[in-house]
């Protein structure tokens, strides 16, 4: 009988959990726009894309007083107190995300050798009794979430652009708060 449950068992992996503060369709959003990347990002609403900087934080520009583009740069800066400027945002009319296949590289690199060699005996198990269909699918599912994760905290090309490295302080392109990493999940799911 658990054999046969196994024909209407499979299983999904994903940015499928809600992480820092964002919902679960915010972490699938993310999670494909690295996967496939997106060219050609521009403004919807004004002139000017903002890169925030380390100073900026995770604030946006409209969340900090007294910001202001000093004439002929592409920054929004505050006076400093000492005469200069603290830059907050880097401004572009422009951005390109890459493309940074976490999840079909994953399947790739490990459907036909560690995944397929795996749901082998676990299928055997469940035929002998000593698994049900259910545990096989959530060892299966464990494995494939956990291998994905490794994968992004691997992953390291393309690299960050020059902005991103100096406000995260690191070129992990995948992991900056660490919410896509933790998005990684399996369900299992019934189909008939």
């Amino acid at each position: 009988m658990e054999y046969r449950k196994l024909n209407h068992l499979t299983v999904r992996v994903g940015a499928l959990r809600a992480s820092n503060g964002h919902s679960e369709q915010q972490m699938e959003m993310i999670a494909m726009a690295n996967e496939y990347g997106v060219p050609h990002i521009t403004p919807v609403h004004g002139q000017w894309l903002t890169i925030p900087t380390k100073l900026a934080g995770s604030q946006s520009a409209r969340q900090i007083d007294g910001l202001f583009k000093p004439h002929g740069k592409n920054v929004l800066a505050k006076a400093n107190g000492n005469g200069g400027l603290d830059v907050y945002f880097v401004l572009v009319k422009q951005i390109t995300i890459p493309k940074r296949s976490f999840l079909t590289s994953t399947f790739t690199n490990k459907f036909e050798s560690s995944w397929f060699e795996l749901a082998e005996v676990n299928i055997s198990k469940v035929g002998v009794g000593e698994m049900t269909a259910h545990e096989c699918m959530a060892d299966i599912g464990r494995h494939m979430a956990r291998d994905v994760q490794a994968r992004i905290a691997s992953m390291h090309s393309p690299h960050n652009a020059p902005a991103t490295i100096a406000r995260k302080g690191k070129d992990n392109p995948l992991i900056d708060t660490g919410a896509l990493y933790r998005s990684i999940s399996w369900t299992e799911d019934l189909y008939d």
